[in-house]
């Protein structure tokens, strides 16, 4: 058992063979985690320590991202701890190893992972560029700094219990606020025990930053906008919860106890996007899952999907990836 929190890691392209895959290495400061074996991918790095509080890691890659790289990390610790892995560019799936299902992340979202032994396991999805910044960051500070009340809600439980030994992966969606923390952490100008310091204060903005947008309590927000943010998470976690037959717009906004004109002002506010276009691209995310953990044919993942007409529900996955499903699946996704 390792006196201090680190991070084991290891990225792979297609071509390595199965030993290497398996193995994961502790991830240093000053280490540039800069080349997927096996593959033509690039992936630049900067990793910082922050005391006894954990990690924070900048990836980057350096051209485009061909297809079936894979990612492998793993917090080890005396006292546990978590991963989280905040998407900026690109995308990618995230699971855990031995654990049926994994997660989609998009620009401008987020991956808390609570890990104990168990192993994070994603696949980079294929495109022009990726970009993330992730925190690995102990229990015990965690415990310190955190009031379970006061911390993003899949933090809770561990921190009532103290303990971060169940494996638990959880989806958050990152403010335009939390993007700007998450990259100034990186771009900070300080150097040494300054920069942990301040590095340390940022974390602590972070998390107090998801843990009040997650109540419609984020800066900037009041009144009905404060309450129909809220109201929009809990909607999307419906949503989500629900990605094969989701309730109707004017459903969801029953179910929440709001008006839908009012709820699809806080999904306007909050993501951006109609509560319409958010059950889409959920129904979509979890087509993909099917696609990459299973052997169904694209008909008849439409099927599933409430698509009666195949063509269609390829168009829609075009629009939303950028490739048909059938390309995604051989590894060779359309340039567009």
């Amino acid at each position: 058992m390792t006196e201090k929190l680190e991070l084991h890691f290891n990225i792979f392209g297609p071509r390595i063979d199965s030993e290497f895959r398996n193995k994961l290495f502790p991830v240093t400061a000053g280490k540039n985690l800069s080349e997927a074996p096996g593959s033509p991918m690039r992936m630049a790095s900067v990793v910082k320590e922050v005391g006894n509080v954990g990690l924070v890691t900048y990836f980057r890659s350096e051209g485009a991202i061909c297809p079936n790289v894979e990612v492998k990390s793993k917090v080890v610790g005396p006292d546990g701890g978590i991963h989280l892995a905040m998407q900026l560019v690109g995308g990618a799936m995230a699971g855990v190893d031995g654990v049926k299902g994994s997660k989609t992340l998009n620009p401008g979202e987020a991956i808390l992972f609570i890990g104990g032994d168990e192993v994070m396991n994603g696949h980079v999805l294929p495109g022009p560029a990726f970009e993330n910044i992730s925190l690995s960051l102990s229990g015990g500070f965690l415990l310190r700094a955190l009031e379970p009340d006061a911390a993003p809600r899949p933090l809770r439980k561990a921190l009532a219990s103290g303990e971060f030994s169940a494996p638990n992966l959880s989806k958050l969606n990152m403010t335009p606020a939390a993007r700007r923390l998450a990259s100034e952490m990186v771009s900070n100008p300080y150097h040494g025990a300054v920069e942990s310091l301040y590095l340390q204060g940022k974390i602590l903005e972070l998390m107090a930053e998801i843990a009040a947008a997650e109540t419609g309590n984020g800066r900037g927000r009041g009144g009905a906008q404060l309450v129909s943010s809220g109201k929009a998470l809990d909607a999307r976690e419906i949503l989500l919860n629900n990605p094969e037959n989701p309730p109707s717009a004017t459903e969801l906004s029953s179910i929440v106890g709001m008006s839908y004109k009012t709820l699809n002002r806080g999904f306007m506010k909050y993501f951006n996007k109609t509560i319409n276009q958010v059950s889409m691209e959920v129904l979509l995310d979890h087509a993909r899952v099917k696609l990459t953990e299973t052997d169904l044919t694209v008909a008849e993942v439409a099927y599933q999907c409430g698509y009666s007409n195949p063509p269609a529900f390829i168009a829609a996955y075009k629009r939303r990836f950028g490739h048909t499903p059938g390309q995604y699946r051989s590894g060779k996704p359309s340039e567009n």
